[in-house]
């Protein structure tokens, strides 16, 4: 069987989910945040851990990004959002898109850390609500 060389947009063989920090607080008393996961389900992706070369390429640049997800899905995703693959968190540096209007999103994060990475009590469940713009 002949090797299939035709890129990344055929590997999607790997799921992960896309969280957004949401301020669900009430007026008047301390600010409240939820993470929001941006389907019921998880998303169907390609990841790929960044080369050497591509690590190297983000410091000099001033990120520290340490993988790529294409995710083939039309979705507002952003900067500063977070990413959750196979049990590690990771915080969304850059979003590309293709040129050939495919829809896919190319995601560029780094290792979560710190304050970023959400509590188990600070994740909600989906709403849809959360993600209407």
């Amino acid at each position: 069987m002949a090797k299939n060389n035709s890129g990344l947009y055929y590997k999607k063989d790997k799921k992960a989910q896309i969280y957004k920090k949401v301020d669900v607080s009430q007026p008047g008393y301390k600010p409240k945040y939820v993470y929001a996961p941006r389907s019921p389900s998880l998303l169907w992706c390609y990841s790929a851990q960044l080369s050497q070369e591509g690590v190297y390429m983000a410091h000099a640049y001033g990120d520290d990004e340490t993988r790529l997800f294409v995710f083939n899905y039309d979705a507002k995703v952003e900067f500063d959002q977070l990413v959750l693959y196979r049990g590690v968190w990771y915080l969304i540096t850059r979003v590309d898109t293709k040129d050939d209007y495919n829809g896919e999103l190319f995601v560029y994060v780094k290792n979560a850390v710190g304050g970023k990475i959400p509590s188990e009590g600070e994740i909600c469940e989906y709403n849809p609500s959360y993600w209407e713009e």
